[in-house]
């Protein structure tokens, strides 16, 4: 069998970490606002004199007062989500480059049109994850807000309010975590899978994480070979005859695609010969053409 050549790509892991940073700040930050501007109306509200007063609800006040607040976070969000995509781009193009000149060197062309489909890839992942975030923080308030207004219903104490109000934003920062990992991965992979078919290579390799972590649907691919046109199908060489992969309960996305997922895709670029028939396999047909025969391009 050929000895497969690959193009290695790895997650995204710098621009992973300052997306995670800048998500996890815009959670703690959104706490402090809590602290200076909420806390102070609370301790007004805390005071009951009689049966009237315990009808009134702060969480009117407490939303007027936050309106600006993530009025002004909007720009930010939109910013930085748009610097994070710039940069998977540039990540991207240089993968593709490095693609390129395997597929010139096998004689293969070039699908422009595929590739011109990264720029609205990235402005569809910058408009989604935008609002995706934003959307975080407008839970985040309506979560603060129903805390509130269901503590005062049940004359909670103010000290212990403040303290479910804590464990609130310990869920907000596990989902400002999970949105990071998710839609960085999701990017990166869909910009790989783009690359590869743009410059004419159709598969790859899965490769897990080779840890206790890996999930079930995803450890009978590991060292399979993949095909970027159909994530339903595997094989187990570059020879063999497809498969269905849910005949062996495996996962139909491409890595990165599921939720957390860790694994990578090697793109397939070329073969080498191991023995002397494929040798002269080459010789009588072509590199190119042996290539093709092999599925390869």
């Amino acid at each position: 069998m050929p000895k497969l050549t690959t193009k290695k790509t790895t997650f995204p892991t710098m621009i992973f970490r300052r997306y995670r940073a800048f998500l996890i700040g815009l959670i703690n930050d959104f706490e402090k606002q809590i602290e200076t501007q909420v806390y102070p109306i609370l301790e007004r509200y805390k005071v009951r004199l009689d049966e009237d007063e315990l009808s009134n609800d702060p969480t009117q006040e407490i939303e007027t007062a936050l309106v600006l607040y993530l009025l002004l976070q909007k720009a930010k969000i939109s910013r930085e989500v748009l610097s994070q995509a710039r940069a998977l781009q540039a990540t991207s193009i240089a993968q593709f480059n490095a693609l390129a000149e395997d597929a010139l060197k096998n004689g293969q062309g070039i699908n422009g049109g595929i590739i011109r489909n990264r720029e609205a890839m990235i402005q569809a992942w910058t408009s989604e994850n935008a609002r995706l975030v934003e959307k975080m923080l407008d839970d985040e308030k309506q979560a603060l807000l129903g805390t509130i207004a269901r503590g005062f219903l049940a004359g909670v104490a103010l000290n212990e309010l403040k303290k479910e109000i804590k464990e609130r934003f310990k869920q907000g920062l596990n989902k400002a975590k999970l949105i990071a990992v998710n839609e960085i991965g999701n990017l990166s992979g869909s910009l790989e899978r783009l690359n590869a078919l743009g410059t004419g290579f159709n598969l790859y390799v899965w490769s897990t994480a080779l840890d206790e972590r890996v999930r079930g649907t995803h450890r009978p691919l590991e060292g399979m070979i993949c095909s970027w046109e159909d994530s339903t199908i595997y094989k187990t060489s570059i020879r063999g005859e497809w498969l269905s992969r849910g005949a062996i309960g495996a996962t139909t996305k491409h890595p990165r695609m599921a939720m957390r997922c860790r694994c990578n895709a090697e793109t397939v670029t070329g073969a080498n010969p191991e023995n002397i028939s494929e040798r002269n396999e080459i010789r009588k047909n072509g590199r190119s053409q042996w290539l093709i025969d092999l599925g390869i391009i």
